[in-house]
């Protein structure tokens, strides 16, 4: 659409909609006619900056974006992975197995322009990418416009060389042994405090603290952590809920490290970020 043309529709703006501003703005009618046409004309000018600011960012948003196919997506995920792994947030992870049928690469369209809403944080357009691993599982969700992990859950699979931790699990399918294999995800002797101020490097935050946990659901009342926690000693526990600096203001993310066993299998999952299931 040309610009003359758009403005032109911009102009277009139903006088019903004009009034409807004029009224919850409590705009008199003082003045006479003349007066009252020059403060709906005011209105109408306002109307139309709003949707042009509007019209403009969305536009700029989609302009910036860096990542903008599955085949990127995942050429972004292989990337930020390599700096994880260098930063020594997390550490070395067994290959990601590219070609499997398993994978899935998907694009959050219904919330594109705008984001969407989820426990409190709005999330920018992004891709939903899972992989299987040799020995796991890697899900995580890389934003569109700077390529960067925003959530991420890395999940190991544990072998018999692993202690088993705790009794025997009853299913009805059979029985299973909770196998400690952290060390495959979380580097020897890392502690909160440094897995935090690693990602706020990689975020390029300011800074963080770490606050309560309360959760009703899983039974958790002002659960608090130390910094100096190592992050293994989170396993099985309660998630750590973290502010960081630069982030969406009064908006947290966690981090959590679980242990799940199932008849043959037994894996520990690393979460982080922004939106796993949280209660």
């Amino acid at each position: 659409m040309k610009a003359l043309h758009f403005l032109d529709a911009m102009g277009q703006i139903d006088d019903e909609l004009v009034m409807e501003v004029v009224s919850s703005m409590k705009i008199n009618e003082k003045g006479g006619a003349h007066a009252a046409g020059k403060k709906k004309n005011i209105v109408r000018i306002v109307l139309i900056a709003a949707i042009l600011t509007c019209f403009l960012s969305v536009t700029a948003y989609a302009a910036s974006d860096l990542i903008g196919s599955p085949e990127m997506a995942l050429a972004a995920v292989e990337e930020e992975l390599g700096v994880w792994e260098e930063m020594g947030i997390i550490v070395p992870q067994s290959p990601l197995l590219l070609d499997s049928d398993e994978v899935r690469v998907t694009r959050c369209e219904e919330e594109r322009d705008l984001g969407g809403y989820f426990f409190h944080r709005i999330l920018k357009p992004r891709y939903d990418v899972q992989i299987p691993r040799e020995d796991g599982w890697l899900q995580c969700m890389i934003d569109m416009a700077d390529g960067k992990i925003y959530e991420v859950a890395f999940t190991a699979n544990a072998d018999e060389n692993d202690p088993a931790v705790g009794d025997a699990i009853e299913w009805e399918s059979g029985t299973a042994w909770l196998r400690d294999n952290v060390c495959e995800l979380v580097p020897e002797g890392q502690t909160l405090d440094e897995l935090c101020a690693l990602l706020c490097e990689y975020w390029g935050f300011a800074g963080y603290s770490i606050d309560f946990t309360n959760d009703v659901f899983y039974g958790y009342e002002d659960v608090q952590f130390d910094g100096g926690t190592l992050v293994s000693e989170l396993w099985r526990g309660p998630y750590v809920t973290v502010y960081f600096e630069g982030d969406q203001e009064g908006v947290p993310m966690y981090i959590e490290l679980q242990g799940f066993a199932y008849p043959g299998k037994s894996s520990s999952c690393l979460m982080i970020g922004t939106n796993h299931a949280v209660g």
